[in-house]
């Protein structure tokens, strides 16, 4: 590999594999390609400041060139002593960073690049308000096995899922992805009832919440509430944020709160989604202890990048197996 900017003079450095050798910018904002020699398929990009000159770089570009231009990778604040970008593997023979914003010229010790191992993940299942089940699989290449009865589903013996699944009323969906020898952890759904009884606060939410369409989103105030017309036994709750490009309130930190009436309300969960800027998958958020209720509210308590509003793509329900 080799490394080309501006201020060439110690750039080898970035490269040595010593976090004590380092390379100083003479500007504040740098533009480094990295040129591999050849294609190379990576997922993990490790970026380290020498630290002992002070934390340096506030925001970064990283991009990697693709049939003739320039795609983005990614985009952080900081670097600090060391940080490492993990994202889907992308084959490329160069790589570029560009340091959009530091308080002095940056001073960079180490670049890597390399591909980690990464387990099979489990499929994600949904259930649309017509009680047809959804199995996806982040690997594309993987096969998908079910079972509506909560069995155990097993490669070539189980149903493979080909198209969404009639499965309505009360079912127990369970679904594993098979590539090759690689075979990812069971994924358990329960459901109860019917998505098409419920209603939302604000009422046109539900249309979009929903509609198991991740390219539908609702925004709105930082408050949706969930009437599901009887109560029942709730474990948690799956959320999925605005898939957009540009997305709209992608929520941080949450409080979930569940009533039987809609006038007495008892908090069932508060926390933090981690890393839900840099991969806005579905997140589930299980509750410690299993609560009855008919209305449910998920509140944001904070979004990225402090937008006022929240997004919400889909929105679950998780009920007990009982």
């Amino acid at each position: 590999m080799k490394v080309t900017g501006k201020n060439r003079k110690k750039l080898k450095y970035t490269l040595d594999g010593n976090r004590g050798t380092y390379w100083e910018a003479d500007t504040k904002t740098p533009v480094l390609e990295v040129d591999f020699g050849k294609e190379l398929t990576f997922n993990r990009l490790l970026l380290q400041e020498f630290i002992e000159k002070g934390q340096r770089v506030k925001q970064f570009v990283v991009e990697y060139f693709d049939n003739g231009n320039w795609q983005k990778l990614d985009e952080q604040t900081t670097i600090g002593y060391k940080r490492i970008l993990r994202f889907p593997e992308v084959t490329a023979s160069r790589l570029r960073i560009r340091i959009t914003d530091a308080w002095e010229a940056p001073c960079l010790a180490e670049i890597q690049v390399f591909k980690a191992e990464t387990p099979l993940d489990a499929p994600v299942i949904t259930r649309n308000k017509n009680g047809e089940v959804k199995l996806v699989c982040s690997n594309k290449d993987a096969s998908i096995y079910y079972t509506t009865d909560g069995k155990e589903p097993q490669p070539g013996v189980s149903p493979r899922y080909q198209s969404p699944v009639p499965a309505d009323g009360d079912r127990i969906i369970k679904a594993i992805a098979v590539d090759g020898k690689k075979k990812s952890t069971t994924a358990t759904r329960t459901f109860t009832g019917s998505k098409a009884h419920w209603s939302t606060l604000p009422d046109k939410a539900g249309t979009l919440v929903f509609d198991e369409n991740q390219h539908t989103t609702w925004v709105g105030k930082d408050v949706l509430e969930v009437d599901l017309q009887s109560a029942k036994e709730m474990t948690g709750i799956s959320y999925l944020p605005d898939q957009a490009r540009w997305a709209n309130g992608i929520v941080v930190k949450y409080m979930i709160e569940i009533s039987l009436d809609g006038i007495r309300w008892e908090e069932a969960a508060r926390g933090e989604f981690a890393n839900i800027q840099n991969n806005p998958v579905e997140q589930q958020v299980i509750f410690r202890q299993t609560h009855k209720g008919r209305y449910i509210r998920f509140h944001a308590l904070s979004t990225v990048d402090g937008q006022k509003s929240m997004g919400v793509a889909e929105l679950d329900i998780l009920f007990s197996k009982n």
